[in-house]
């Protein structure tokens, strides 16, 4: 690829130049002021000033002194190989999967790779440090990432499968399958461990009462825990596989795989049993409904439920394997394994399905960009579907085996775990969300605008203070100045008196 730059129209100007200063002086001054204005104004509001360059053009009459100026922004094109796609091989890249390239797509590319443990599985994200934990099924441990950067291995139960971050003590609770514990971190540091039931798979928490409720896959029942003990073991039904936490009634929701049913969790007691569909594998809870949506996977449909009632059955694709809640547009996406594709559900009815890759396992939603970020175990990529039009937006390559994956808030980053291949993809796209306005324009462009009016004014202010000096008399005692017409070193006589 050729590398090049290329600048669009003005983004501001052309604007009249006051007066006629020349350029060796208030010329100089009108252009760092108007740029620097430009500058401070995109990076006040968090513009990618970054992406390109802007650049000063004038229009100058014949004596060299500029009656206009005008800001055009310029980007370059990358003239490396591996270079970064641009936005218009995004489109191209989804339309040729089938999606729509009606509207421009943010970059996406799997930005850089991070070693990490044997058999990374699972990916959560702690707002209260930033970190992301990565467990590590293989080698019994955590990598601690932050940003780029892996600050830290933990070393936990063996063969940990699950983990859920307590917001309330800054906990992340690990569920170790093997050896039926939970590891317990602040920060980088072990420092509990907590014995639970048979071969735990799955943890939540309750952010009401402050409880981490852990299902255990062999025992039956529910480990409830407080801190770093266990306040409660609840029996539930059999082979508990995953959970959900319903923040509008309080309830867990816990799906029990092989007896088909949910049992619902109130604080330290079973509250109830709901049947579902055959093999409920996940459950995911709808916060613009209250609903909670289970995938059956041996039925191949969603049963809805409100409270402690299913009111509907939604028939999905093959295999259902993975339910997420998009709360941009108050979608729940199914992940649908044996048939490659995703259903979008809203309220009780499915209104789109996406195709994607081959055995589609995981998903996340990234709320910077409304987008749900769709793992294709089998074919080691992940399929990027738009919130708005729920189309196919790009496809990034990532490691072999891609299992989990955790959304970053605080830096937009989408972090994927590779089974396969021992590493994390750190998916990076910039936001591109409902755009802010001001005074009609960007944001970056109208404080650009306001600055560049400042700058304006200021020189204005600056030529008129000079030209009133101008006019101004000679100070006292200075020699008087030779006649208008005259020179005061000129041998040509005075004109003649009247």
């Amino acid at each position: 690829m050729t590398g090049g730059v290329s600048c669009g129209v003005p983004i501001l100007g052309p604007v009249a130049a006051p007066g006629s200063f020349r350029v060796d002086s208030f010329g100089v001054v009108f252009v760092i002021l108007l740029s620097v204005s430009l500058v401070a104004g995109a990076a006040a509001v968090g513009s990618p000033v970054h992406a390109g360059f802007y650049r000063m053009t004038f229009e100058r009459n014949p004596g060299d002194v500029p009656t206009s100026a005008s800001l055009v922004q310029c980007s370059t094109t990358p003239s490396l190989p591996g270079s970064a796609p641009t936005v218009a091989d995004s489109q191209m890249e989804s339309a040729a999967q089938g999606g729509h390239a009606s509207s421009p797509s943010p970059l996406l590319r799997d930005s850089t790779s991070i070693p990490v443990g044997d058999g990374p599985v699972y990916a959560t994200y702690d707002r209260g440090n930033g970190y992301v934990y990565v467990l590590n099924s293989g080698s019994a441990n955590a990598s601690v990432i932050s940003g780029m950067t892996v600050a830290g291995s933990v070393g936990v139960t063996a063969r940990p499968d699950a983990a859920t971050v307590d917001s309330g003590n800054g906990y992340v609770y690990v569920a170790g399958f093997t050896y039926d514990n939970v590891s317990v971190i602040y920060g980088t540091t072990v420092v509990g461990s907590v014995n639970v039931g048979g071969e735990p798979v799955a943890a939540i928490y309750d952010s009401a009462n402050g409880f981490v409720y852990v299902a255990n896959h062999l025992s039956s029942n529910v480990s409830v825990i407080d801190g770093t003990t266990v306040t409660a073991t609840l029996n539930v039904g059999n082979d508990p596989n995953t959970e959900t936490y319903d923040g509008g009634n309080g309830y867990v929701y816990v799906a029990n795989y092989a007896s088909s049913n949910v049992s619902v969790i109130r604080g330290l007691a079973v509250n109830g049993s709901v049947n579902v569909g055959g093999w409920p594998i996940s459950i995911a809870y709808d916060s613009g409904n209250g609903y909670v949506y289970v995938a059956n996977q041996a039925s191949d449909n969603v049963s809805v439920i409100d409270g402690t009632t299913v009111v509907a059955s939604v028939d999905v694709g093959g295999a259902p394997w993975f339910a997420t809640y998009d709360s941009g547009n108050g979608y729940v996406y199914v992940l649908n394994s044996n048939s490659a594709n995703v259903s979008v559900i809203s309220g009780e009815t499915v209104v789109g399905t996406v195709n994607v890759g081959t055995d589609p396992e995981f998903a996340v939603y990234d709320s910077g960009n409304e987008r749900v970020y769709v793992l294709n175990y089998d074919s080691a990529n992940v399929s990027v579907i738009g919130g708005a039009t729920n189309t196919l937006v790009g496809t990034v390559d990532v490691g072999t085996d891609p299992y989990g994956a955790a959304y970053d808030p605080g830096n937009g980053n989408v972090y994927v775990t590779n089974y396969g291949s021992a590493n994390v993809s750190v998916i990076i796209t910039p936001v591109s969300g409902p755009a802010s306005t001001f005074l009609g324009l960007s944001v970056e462009m109208g404080y650009a605008l306001i600055g560049g009016v400042v700058a304006v004014v200021i020189v204005g202010l600056l030529v008129a203070v000079l030209r009133s000096r101008r006019r101004r008399g000679p100070p006292a005692g200075s020699p008087p100045r030779p006649p208008t017409g005259t020179d005061a070193n000129s041998d040509a006589p005075p004109p003649p008196p009247p």
